[in-house]
């Protein structure tokens, strides 16, 4: 999350450096997110996972409107372990099975079918391993979400912005409450001529009130990857 950050401040410090013309004046922003990071409440924090589908209008270059439906998963034991060895498949044997894939395979000339199928479904359960949803209890939520963005560069091809929205929804099956928050980001927005895609480091403030009374207030900061298309 810090060389994130980092890096975003590094590329607001040179905006300057990115004034690229954009070949076109477009109104409509239409995208999909997903981002992870950490949420905590009382002192103790867990992993929290989201996707988000958005779209964004801008009234000029430099300012958007916009709404989304997000989905949230917390994974509350998860924040408290520690020392616990991490089975996720290690990248770099994640490579070496795609270099020895079919595709790889007819790039090179190779053509054992048999090879390239043990290849696959090995391929298939790393994968499938790494993003996985994580066994133990989960805690799901959904929000809608009105956005403002002011774009620093209108919407040229590199366009850092800040925003900030209002968030509303609904905990899931499993606890039944609701959820009211703000959030606050900076991002950079790379724009081509019919699509587009960003980085984003934000932070929400929740509160989830239950229907029978109570409340919990909890604070999250996630790092995100968009892409969209534009018209």
């Amino acid at each position: 999350m810090k060389s994130i950050i980092t890096i975003l401040i590094l590329l607001l410090g040179t905006n300057h450096l990115f004034g690229q013309e954009s070949s076109s004046n477009k109104k409509w922003y239409i995208y999909l997110q997903g981002g992870r990071g950490q949420i905590q409440n009382d002192n103790r924090d867990a992993p929290l996972g989201s996707r988000k589908l958005g779209l964004e209008y801008r009234i000029n270059p430099w300012i958007g409107l916009g709404a989304g439906i997000s989905g949230s998963r917390i994974h509350p034991e998860e924040g408290g372990r520690k020392g616990e060895r991490d089975h996720s498949p290690n990248p770099l044997l994640l490579l070496w099975v795609l270099s020895q894939s079919n595709f790889m395979n007819q790039w090179n000339g190779i053509n054992s079918n048999s090879q390239q199928t043990e290849n696959l479904i090995l391929l298939g359960y790393l994968v499938g391993n790494k993003f996985r949803d994580k066994e133990g209890p989960q805690f799901n939520y959904r929000t809608v979400s009105l956005d403002f963005n002011f774009h620093m560069n209108k919407d040229n091809t590199f366009d850092p912005y800040i925003g900030v929205s209002a968030l509303a929804g609904r905990c899931g099956r499993e606890s039944d409450c609701r959820v009211l928050g703000a959030e606050a980001r900076l991002g950079l927005q790379v724009n081509f001529e019919t699509f587009f895609t960003y980085i984003q480091a934000g932070t929400q403030t929740l509160k989830f009130q239950g229907e029978h009374g109570g409340s919990e207030k909890a604070q999250s900061i996630i790092g995100s990857l968009g892409v969209g298309v534009r018209f």
